[in-house]
């Protein structure tokens, strides 16, 4: 059910003059902004502009030094966390803040009710989660264990977290950060199922094409401050950039490359299936210098196992290894350093893996 045009004129956050300091540095500087019910508003700054600090003091994390913050017309005390989530302002913060040990079900229903309560009511909440996932196409499986799941998918279990406790705004901090382009497809087509019935999100991105593509209205921040206020469909990426940096952007010319000589090849590789995710099967592929190599598939098909390989995590079970056309007599993390590689997980703040052997 769609809300109606009376509806989505209500103003359902008001942020009134914010400020925030952390010893000499203003984070936050007199800080306004409203958010309509069912509007999507996109925050955007460079790093250090402001806009976590901002959603922090809204949340209860923090509490401003000067300043006001109502939700659906009643100001919030400064400083709560439950009181947010009572008025029913709900955050999904960059780095998931999930218990890998727990079910999707116990992870959601934490911190609902009293903890020797949660196995008398996990029956209703996984009904509940099932049909909350259905509603907002958010697919997942109430009883996977969460360090069994990809990263796209421990997302969605906490945006239906947020969901589970009644959330009405939804407050979203880098939510593409670690995604795939499906799985950011399938965030977006998420967003607007929930604004259309009604829900309200903030959008903290640095991806302009993807604010161009699902916010309604866009506030940028420099230096702590509101410096520009654009509807979306009346304003470019480019020009959201130049307000984010306070000038011009100029656009970069790539020229193409001849790719030169391989310097990183794998001959028939295997490697152990491990922790039920499947090992590599007989691969062979070259990467040459000046040279992009991109791969696709859906997670959870080998991409892991080829990444530790490369980052010299894990070692070929059976074919060979080559770099720069030898082949290592030791493949380690310090080996795949030494030899100039570098490597950046999708899930960063989760501990690499152990190094394991032939």
């Amino acid at each position: 059910m769609s809300i109606s045009d009376k509806e989505a004129q209500e103003t359902v956050l008001r942020l009134d003059g914010i400020t925030k300091r952390f010893g000499a540095l203003t984070a936050n500087d007199s800080i306004s902004l409203t958010l309509n019910r069912g509007e999507i508003v996109a925050l955007l700054g460079e790093n250090g502009a402001g806009k976590t600090t901002l959603m922090n003091i809204l949340f209860g994390h923090y509490t401003a030094d000067e300043g006001t913050v109502e939700v659906f017309g009643k100001e919030l005390p400064p400083g709560r966390p439950r009181a947010a989530l009572a008025a029913g302002v709900g955050m999904v913060h960059q780095h998931f803040t999930l218990a890998e040990h727990l079910s999707v079900a116990e992870n959601i229903v934490l911190g609902t009710a009293p903890l020797f309560r949660l196995s008398l009511g996990l029956g209703a909440a996984r009904q509940r989660i099932r049909t909350l996932s259905e509603d907002f196409g958010l697919k997942v499986d109430p009883d996977a264990r969460v360090s069994t799941l990809s990263v796209g998918e421990k997302q969605r279990v906490e945006i239906l977290k947020a969901l589970y406790r009644n959330a009405r705004i939804l407050i979203l901090d880098e939510p593409t950060a670690v995604l795939t382009p499906q799985e950011t497809d399938a965030l977006f087509a998420t967003l607007k199922r929930a604004v259309a019935i009604g829900l309200s999100i903030v959008f903290i991105s640095h991806k302009l094409h993807e604010v161009m593509a699902v916010a309604d209205r866009c506030v940028v921040l420099r230096h702590g401050k509101v410096v520009a206020e654009r509807k979306t469909s009346a304003t470019s990426a480019r020009e959201l950039a130049s307000l984010m940096v306070g000038g011009d952007v100029p656009e970069l010319a790539p020229s193409t490359a001849k790719p030169g000589r391989t310097i990183f090849a794998l001959r028939n590789v295997s490697t152990p299936d491990r922790e039920g995710a499947p090992g590599l099967k007989r691969v062979t592929l070259e990467l040459k210098a000046g040279q992009i190599t991109g791969l696709a598939g859906v997670s959870g098909n080998g991409q892991a196992a080829l990444s530790d390989l490369v980052a010299g995590l894990a070692s070929p079970d059976q074919g060979s290894l080559h770099v720069e056309g030898t082949v290592p007599l030791r493949w380690t993390p310090e080996a795949a350093v030494s030899a100039g590689i570098a490597r950046i997980p999708e899930d960063r703040p989760r501990p690499a893996p152990l190094p394991t052997s032939a």
